[in-house]
């Protein structure tokens, strides 16, 4: 069972310390969705969040 607790947080901290490097990759590269008239935020929204979560998933899977 602790193995299991263990995957998890070393995949939690990973998530996390990836999730503003994608934030920033995706506003240089213009990977946002950008405001207009159907949608309720003002600013453009950074898409690559998942993709940081995903990186780390995977990242842990190889390590353990």
């Amino acid at each position: 069972m602790a193995i299991y607790i263990l995957i998890f947080a070393a995949a939690l901290v990973a998530a996390l310390s990836l999730t503003p490097a994608a934030r920033w990759l995706a506003l240089k590269t213009g990977v946002v969705d950008n405001p207009n008239a159907r949608k309720l935020h003002r600013n453009a929204v950074p898409l690559l969040g998942g993709l940081a979560m995903y990186v780390a998933f995977i990242a842990v899977l190889i390590v353990f």
